[in-house]
């Protein structure tokens, strides 16, 4: 569950010791999540001291927007909701096309800029 680029942003969910689950965003969940493990200063104040921790769910989505768009959707949403796609292992279904496509966008804006450099070094 780690990201493949650097540019694409990823949505999480831990679950905490008594059930609570808690959403975030990360270019990298795997480093974000054993920062949450670590109950240090990058913690999250809502992860401190809640553990042991579970990492419960990641999806790639996209840009930092699409990110924090998916993650409000999930903090909206009902405890049987999250715990629904959870188990599914993926994003509700409308999401998943609109996440496609940011990351389908997302891809073409790094590839513009792989451009860019290679022809700037050319120059």
């Amino acid at each position: 569950m780690k990201s493949a680029s650097s540019s694409c942003w990823w949505v999480y969910v831990i679950r905490q010791a008594q059930g609570a689950l808690y959403t975030g965003i990360t270019l990298d969940v795997q480093r974000r999540f054993a920062e949450h493990q670590a109950n240090g200063p990058k913690t999250a104040k809502a992860l401190r001291g809640r553990g042991p921790l579970e990492l419960a769910f990641a999806a790639p989505v996209g840009s930092h927007r699409s990110a924090l768009q998916v993650e409000g959707r999930i903090k909206k949403l009902k405890r049987s909701a999250k715990l629904a796609f959870i188990e599914q292992g993926h994003l509700p279904v409308q999401w998943q096309e609109e996440t496609m496509q940011n990351l389908l966008d997302a891809a073409g804006e790094i590839d513009q800029s792989r451009t860019r450099r290679q022809q700037g070094s050319k120059e």
